[in-house]
């Protein structure tokens, strides 16, 4: 096994990151929206919020004129959900536009945790489809 820093930063979860911006990309193209024309998106956004600290997006996606956030975690979530959810708050991003995506979670689950919180929780396997929604709620499409 490869010891470079970006190998192993990449199997710890920079996959999902990567594996979700074409997913997403994927999903606005066949729905007929156009790079640069019809959404941007930027990845790993460092910013520093109104209490100081240090915060890192992984996926801003702007979407005609909606801003969608997306944060992917592959291991450990229960520590994060509370201070995205948070985060978004503070980046005044609405609820149905800011999503987790968890790898290890069922869609129950993922359910359970979106009805506590003001993020969308979702599993891989039910990303698009969750995603679909939202658009199809913010975006006239």
């Amino acid at each position: 096994m490869s010891e470079s820093p970006l190998a192993i930063n990449f199997i710890n979860g920079k996959w999902l990151e990567e594996y979700l911006a074409i997913k997403i990309v994927n999903i606005l193209g066949t729905l007929g929206l156009v790079y640069k024309k019809d959404y941007d998106f930027v990845k790993n956004i460092k910013l520093r919020l109104p209490n100081g600290k240090d915060f890192e997006l992984d996926l801003l996606f702007k979407i005609r004129d909606k801003f969608f956030w997306f944060e992917a975690k592959t291991g450990e979530y229960q520590q994060y959900v509370n201070r995205y959810s948070s985060v978004s708050n503070i980046l005044n991003i609405p609820k149905d536009q800011a999503f987790i995506v968890i790898t290890e979670i069922t869609k129950t689950g993922a359910e359970a945790i979106s009805d506590i919180f003001d993020m969308n929780v979702t599993n891989l396997e039910s990303f698009e489809e969750c995603f679909l929604k939202s658009l199809r709620s913010n975006i006239v499409i």
